[in-house]
């Protein structure tokens, strides 16, 4: 009788070590795709990016606009430029800077969006006005 509970118990733990390799594996496999996926969408954002340019002021987001005539249109340059900041660029900001839909995955509204965009450019543009400021009360 104890052979018997020795060799169940041997194949219980190479049982287990199976599940936990596949597991693993599993996991390994999720991490790829995602890391795929984000790679992707990147790439998508340095096209749009290359197309549209990466804009810098108010008179750039407003000029870049107005030749587009829907909405739809004028979203998805804003959520372009606002996405390639957040996961290209990597620039820090409040969570709510880079959020691209309201509640319930409805679409944000050009304006929140332009607003949105423009305190990321404010930010992009803070490191270079802190310089100067110092540069200037270090001349004083």
């Amino acid at each position: 009788m104890l052979p018997i509970i020795k060799f169940q118990e041997k194949e219980r733990i190479k049982e287990i070590k199976k599940q936990m390799e596949d597991l693993s594996k599993a996991k390994e496999e999720k991490s790829k795709k995602k890391k795929a996926k984000q790679q992707e969408e990147k790439r998508e954002l340095l096209d749009a990016i290359f197309v549209q340019g990466l804009w810098k002021s108010r008179l750039e987001i407003e000029m870049k606009l107005q030749k587009q005539k829907s909405k739809t249109q004028k979203r998805k340059m804003l959520t372009s430029q606002i996405k390639f900041r957040q996961l290209v660029l990597e620039q820090s900001a409040d969570k709510k800077t880079f959020q691209i839909s309201r509640f319930e995955g409805k679409p944000a509204t050009v304006d929140m969006l332009m607003s949105n965009f423009e305190i990321l450019i404010r930010l992009e543009n803070l490191p270079e006005v802190e310089e100067e400021v110092e540069e200037t009360l270090t001349e004083e």
